[in-house]
């Protein structure tokens, strides 16, 4: 064991570089950060509260006049017709020449009349909602219906519906108009642009207008989303721009009320969207404290080297000794301040690290074998439950390896192999020695049973902390490349690389070996049959490099075995 002896400091220079990198590099990088960073955010609440304030004025105000002024036209048609209420008139109302409205009934209480149309709805929930608007109507009320819309017909509409009264107020018929709100939704569409989204709500948070009109068709209630459910809270009466989270998403947004009908419009933007502009900044005073920093290491590095030259021996042979690994090789400096303490000190390290990686790699290399034993040994008993497969795991493991090696696997992609390929079967400890030992085959509930083992042995090696990144591999050794295998069902590529390689070699162990069921097959009947089950059970590419290796003689068989022609495998 090395002994230290340390090196009495006469003069220090610690503080006078740590002084000077301090001042010249971290304080105006601290400053210039800070300050850019305050501005940006100052400027960027007070521009978010500007624009969301603007839209959502915009927008309300718009949506207001817009069904205001639909509104009051229908319900001043009504009282205008009602002295001359005509059912089978077939000139167009004067309200056709509104573009908006794309259909018009004029009906009497048993719900007849004529009707005038610019569109051919196809969507079926049409007449139940002129259905609803009139039987409002037939009640003598006035009725107006939450914006509608369907993709079969590609146009958001609202449906008014106005009881028609004769001159002693009796309801005698009802006036159907259909009005496209098609410019709302465009106004909302072109104000949802950089990542901002503009959506509006009823008084219960359902959906009405949506720049994505598959949102619209699906008519959600929002109100369980935190921005939502703030406007409903406050009914828009809070200013500002306030802060949601939105599952792992953090979003900016604002809400403003529509004052007729009791609407609501929300704004809001992916908080990471809105604060590009803060990032830019910050981005801006890093790249100028990366700068400043730089050049402080160019002004120290200069000033150190001003001071003392041992600074650079020391450094040579400190990367000489980094490099080539050589630990015998001693520091000598001839000096009596910092730089000789830490050259002492480091020959000193360099001597307990060369003991440590010493100890540290007999360690590694008696830990390692060890460990491989306990597998080969788990291996071992766990074949050794079924007389007919003593020695399987061995087989499979050699078998899965061949095929790693001609797929170029490294070094430890192969230890990985190795290791599945050993413990693939580990989930059978669980399984019943009289299902495992079964000499005729298993029953439907038996089979479902054995089925378990992949999952059972994934539970196992879960317990097992370096073992994890196999269980993947293992637990998926049964899976098909058509999805038809278990535990999980998964298909092609979702399987594991690890899973696809032991499955090829697992099988072709049980067609290559006695079974109860059957006896061996010869190496060039079971790759045949592999190669017949390419792209359904197996991985095609899988499978062509495992018949590469077989026609180079890189697998040979365990033991001999015979040809069976026309033998069902299991």
């Amino acid at each position: 064991m090395a002994i230290f002896k340390e090196t009495k400091i006469k003069t220090s220079i610690l503080v006078t570089l740590t002084l000077l990198f301090f001042f010249i590099g971290v304080i105006p990088l601290w400053i210039s950060s800070w300050k850019l960073i305050l501005i940006s955010r100052d400027n960027l609440d007070k521009s978010l509260r500007e624009n969301f304030f603007s839209i959502g004025s915009t927008v309300s105000t718009k949506i207001s006049d817009f069904v205001t002024e639909n509104r009051t036209q229908v319900h001043e048609y009504a009282l205008k017709m009602a002295p001359q209420l005509q059912e089978n008139s077939t000139e167009p109302p004067e309200l056709m020449r509104n573009p908006a409205i794309l259909k018009v009934r004029i009906l009497n209480l048993q719900g007849k009349g004529p009707y005038y149309s610019k569109f051919n709805f196809q969507d079926p929930q049409v007449p139940n909602l002129e259905f609803q608007g009139f039987s409002q109507a037939a009640e003598g009320k006035s009725y107006m219906s939450a914006p509608y819309y369907h993709h079969s017909d590609d146009v958001p509409i609202l449906l008014f519906t106005e009881p028609i009264r004769s001159r002693d107020e009796t309801v005698m018929g009802i006036l159907s108009v259909i009005v496209s709100v098609e410019p709302l939704w465009k106004m909302i569409n072109e104000q949802s642009a950089g990542g901002r989204k503009v959506y509006v709500v009823d008084s219960k948070g359902n959906l009405l207008l949506h720049p994505d009109k598959a949102e619209m068709q699906a008519h959600k209630n929002l109100s369980n989303t935190a921005i939502v459910r703030g406007y409903l809270n406050t009914k828009g009466a809070v200013e500002g721009v306030l802060s949601y989270k939105e599952k792992d998403t953090e979003i900016l947004g604002a809400y403003s009320s529509v004052n007729d009908p009791d609407w609501g419009v929300i704004i809001q933007i992916d908080k990471d969207i809105a604060l590009a502009s803060v990032n830019d900044m910050i981005r801006t005073s890093i790249i100028w404290g990366i700068i400043f920093a730089l050049a402080a290491c160019l002004v120290g590095f200069l000033f150190a080297q001003w001071i003392t030259r041992p600074i650079q021996v020391l450094a040579q042979h400190a990367l000489d000794i980094g490099r080539k690994q050589n630990f015998d090789k001693k520091i000598e400096l001839k000096a009596s301040n910092e730089i000789q303490q830490l050259a002492d000190t480091f020959n000193f390290m360099t001597d307990e690290i060369k003991q440590n990686i010493i100890g540290l790699q007999n360690a590694a290399s008696e830990n390692k074998e060890l460990f491989m034993s306990a597998i080969r040994m788990l291996a071992a008993a766990i074949d050794a439950k079924d007389p007919y497969t003593r020695g399987h795991s061995e087989r499979v493991k050699d078998y899965s390896l061949v095929i790693a090696r001609q797929l170029s696997f490294g070094a430890a992609e192969l230890e990985r192999v190795e290791i599945a390929a050993l413990l693939h079967d580990v989930g059978k400890i669980g399984i019943d020695d009289r299902i495992l030992r079964k000499p005729t085959n298993l029953t439907p509930e038996e089979f479902e049973v054995m089925k378990t083992h992949p999952d059972k042995g994934a539970s196992i090696l879960a317990q097992i902390a370096q073992l994890s990144d196999i269980i993947p591999g293992t637990r998926a050794h049964h899976e098909n490349y058509d999805g038809s295998g278990y535990p999980g069902r998964l298909k092609g590529e979702e399987i594991p690389l690890l899973g696809r390689i032991i499955t090829i070699a697992d099988t072709f162990d049980a067609m290559t070996t006695d079974r109860p069921y059957q006896k061996a097959f010869t190496l060039e009947f079971a790759l045949n049959r592999i190669r017949a089950m390419a792209g359904i059970k197996y991985d095609p590419k899988i499978v062509e490099a495992f018949s590469h290796a077989c026609e180079e003689g890189k697998v040979t068989l365990h033991k001999p075995s015979r040809p069976r022609a026309k033998q069902p495998v299991a």
